[in-house]
């Protein structure tokens, strides 16, 4: 028997299924900061190409990367106050997907593929899925908070995104790897049929200069939750003493099976305001530090759901073994 099929035993109904290489998701392409009025920009999530288009009057558009008309990629075209000017024939494709007619009006209508998007935080997200597009998800935030929030950077690895969302979930690694210890059990819930969510409270055992700032910022009491969106998206938030933040990983998996992590961070706003941006940027300090050491170690990893439920950590991780394999995506 192998793994797999032990695992698929394990769960109860033995309903474990790889989930989809690429899940249908909002994926974090780029900082808003990166696409300038005027300008193109390409991106992917694994074998789909974006070109992102920035008119002069600042409305943004995300085209299918290659030309309906005849396959040039649009990172060569011109932006124009309607749209985008194709390098190889010159044709205009419209902001929605529409072209303009060929020269000797001839030929069929030609429609070039478009995905809905938002910008939020400081950064471009693209809808990938099909259908209409669902509302961007957000981190919870309490009446009347006002937050700052910027992108702090793209982590790529050979890691697939699966494996990298299921470490994260891992509260047995949270000490071995992180040296942080749990208060008390994790709690496991699921908010919409969309999310998976584990809530925990922990204390610093490290000795590092990074844990003793947590340690000091927290009372050594961090409360911290972790919600897994549609699988490829993941939201965490934490709160040391009256401090609360909150970070997005946009997992965009890449063709070659590993997965570039597009991340931001945000800020609850305090009193006085003038410390906010410093702490943000201490708290993104942070953050990378504490996803350094997961990437050092997770490096060609590919995740399973433990075989058997033998602790509570091994229990939660097959219980989100069976979120992700009810996931839709791309085969």
């Amino acid at each position: 028997m192998s793994v797999i099929d032990t695992v698929a035993a394990a769960i109860p109904g033995g309903q474990w299924k790889r989930p989809p290489p690429v899940p249908e998701n909002w994926y974090l392409l780029a900082a808003s900061h990166a696409l300038r009025p005027g300008k193109v920009l390409a991106a992917s999530v694994g074998e789909t190409e974006f070109v992102l288009m920035r008119s002069p009057l600042g409305r943004l558009t995300a085209f299918a990367a290659h030309c309906a008309h005849m396959g040039c990629h649009l990172r060569h075209a011109t932006v124009e106050p309607l749209g985008l000017r194709c390098a190889l024939h010159q044709r205009l494709i419209h902001a929605d997907g529409t072209f303009g007619h060929p020269e000797d009006g001839g030929g069929r209508p030609l429609t070039q593929r478009t995905y809905p998007l938002v910008e939020h935080y400081g950064a471009i997200f693209v809808w990938t899925g099909q259908g209409a597009a669902p509302d961007l998800p957000l981190p919870r935030l309490g009446p009347g908070d006002r937050y700052i929030a910027r992108p702090v950077g793209i982590f790529e690895t050979r890691t697939d995104w699966v494996s990298l969302l299921s470490n994260a979930f891992d509260m047995e690694h949270l000490a071995t790897v992180h040296r942080r210890r749990l208060i008390e059990a994790a709690e496991i819930t699921r908010p919409t049929v969309d999310s998976f969510r584990l809530s925990y409270r922990s204390r610093v055992i490290g000795t590092r200069i990074s844990d003793r700032v947590v340690k000091r910022l927290s009372g050594n009491q961090i409360h911290a939750s972790m919600t897994s969106w549609r699988g490829s998206m993941m939201f965490v938030e934490s709160t040391l003493g009256q401090r609360r933040s909150f970070f997005i990983l946009s997992m965009c998996p890449r063709t070659d099976g590993g997965t570039e992590v597009r991340s931001l961070v945000g800020a609850v706003l305090s009193r006085p305001g003038w410390l906010d941006a410093l702490r943000l940027r201490l708290t993104a300090t942070m953050f990378i530090s504490f996803l350094s050491d997961d990437f050092q170690v997770l490096d060609g990893l590919r995740w399973h759901p433990p075989a058997a439920a033998g602790s509570a950590a091994d229990r939660n991780l097959q219980q989100l073994a069976l979120f992700l394999s009810g996931l839709r995506g791309q085969a």
